[in-house]
């Protein structure tokens, strides 16, 4: 959606272009925009995949049979995870901001200053990279959603699978050695 809007601000750029912005000042506009909306997107899934998982958490451990090893606080989402999603979302931020800047708007500056209307007449090479845009992006919401679809099914069937045996009147007992008197594994 974001290329979709910088193909629609072709005409804002071409003037700021015009009045004397430098490719420069149009990443470092680009990219304050593009950071902005992928931190805010990064903060907003990964608060809500916390609260989901704490929401869940006694499912969870009544699912898995067992208590969480370090309790039901445990069950959120890791340090490395959080990193990792932080690291994705500023590459992407950093692609969005720079595929705009492939547009050569000082070759056609004037043709895009000429159009009429609010977003100006689009070429044809415009409008087809717009459709294969939308495509692209249409096609991949629909793997994603397949995808889910097939995860939940799984998850589904995992929890319904019968396990071969009966935990009825199991009783299950827990062992601690002191450390004191056993060292290491071996003794």
């Amino acid at each position: 959606l974001v290329l979709l809007r910088a193909l629609h601000r072709q005409k804002e750029m071409a003037v700021r272009v015009a009045l004397g912005a430098g490719r420069r000042h149009i990443l470092q506009l680009l990219v304050a925009e593009s950071g902005l909306l992928c931190a805010a997107a990064v903060v907003l899934v990964a608060a809500l995949t916390t609260v989901t998982l704490r929401a869940l958490a006694p499912l969870i451990e009544t699912e898995l049979g067992r208590p969480a090893p370090r309790g039901v606080s445990a069950i959120g989402v890791d340090a490395t995870v959080l990193l990792a999603i932080a690291i994705a979302g500023m590459l992407v931020a950093l692609m969005l901001c720079a595929v705009p800047l492939a547009t050569p708007w000082q070759r056609r500056l004037s043709d895009t200053l000429r159009g009429t209307g609010r977003h100006g007449a689009d070429r044809p090479a415009a409008q087809r990279f717009r459709n294969a845009l939308i495509g692209f992006e249409l096609a991949s919401s629909l793997v994603l959603l397949v995808g889910c679809g097939m995860m939940i099914r799984s998850v589904v069937h995992m929890v319904s699978t019968d396990l071969g045996f009966r935990i009825d009147g199991v009783t299950r007992v827990r062992v601690l050695l002191p450390t004191r008197a056993y060292p290491n594994a071996a003794t």
